[in-house]
């Protein structure tokens, strides 16, 4: 099922692409996009079933909830900020599916983590997660807008994305999600290893890093105003690069903490 879905994928991101040049593709466009998304939703189900629950069992169930989240949001809010914005987003979720199908211990399917904590550790997370992907689409876009307007180059890609105040708001917007539920994760962590390993703190690299991930979006969300465009939105795409190292970077280190 999920080689179907990166199969869908990667029709809807050839149509995401003729649609910056042809107006007439934006149904064929859409169509692709939500053929993709239910592929994926089936995929999706199919590994809940086969661990029994929230697909936090692996990192390879948990890329297929995560991006199923980022693009059930994409959809969501496609009719604003972040329309058109398929042509950056969906290559990027076809990216991580990749990643999820390559990976060894997909077939190895653990029981579902249990705890009250845990779920809300690993739900926030997954959500920060999620709307930080946005504010890193949103903020590639503010790029190239900007960088149109200062070369005075406008091609297909300005002539459809949204004006600059409106992807500063909505990248802020995302921001500020992504930085609660964050927090909000990191809390939930920190009160179940109080339960399980006796300590809120452990410093394993995952901790650590996902320290340093809430560290570099709290600057970004703390400087916006002070900032100039270019700068804070550069920040948060280097926090974003910060964060999928953590994700998919830092397994490759000691510690008992896995990949959230």
């Amino acid at each position: 099922m999920l080689f179907l879905t990166l199969g869908a994928y990667g029709v809807a991101i050839y149509d995401q692409v003729r649609l910056l040049h042809k107006e007439e593709m934006a149904r064929r466009a859409a169509f692709s996009t939500y053929l993709a998304f239910s592929l994926q939703t089936l995929a999706l189900l199919a590994r809940m079933i086969a661990e029994r629950g929230f697909p936090g069992g692996t990192l390879y169930g948990w890329i297929l909830f995560f991006t199923w989240l980022a693009a059930t949001l994409y959809l969501i809010g496609q009719k604003g900020a972040f329309r058109n914005g398929g042509i950056f987003l969906l290559p990027i979720l076809a990216s991580f599916l990749l990643v999820a199908v390559l990976l060894p211990e997909k077939a190895a399917a653990r029981p579902s983590p249990e705890g009250l904590w845990l779920w809300v550790h690993l739900s926030a997370i997954t959500l920060s997660y999620a709307a930080m992907t946005f504010a890193a689409l949103t903020a590639l876009m503010y790029m190239h807008e900007e960088q149109s307007l200062r070369w005075k180059i406008f091609g297909a890609f300005y002539r459809r994305f949204p004006p600059l105040a409106t992807l500063d708001v909505w990248t802020r917007r995302a921001l500020l999600f992504g930085w609660i539920t964050l927090t909000a994760g990191m809390v939930a962590g920190s009160l179940w290893a109080k339960i399980v390993w006796g300590s809120f703190w452990n410093w394993n690299p995952k901790e650590v890093w996902t320290l340093l991930d809430w560290g570099l979006f709290s600057m970004a969300l703390g400087g916006w105003g002070y900032l100039t465009g270019r700068k804070k939105v550069f920040l948060v795409l280097v926090a974003y690069a910060v964060a999928l190292l953590n994700v998919f970077g830092v397994d490759l280190l000691s510690g008992p903490h896995r990949y959230f």
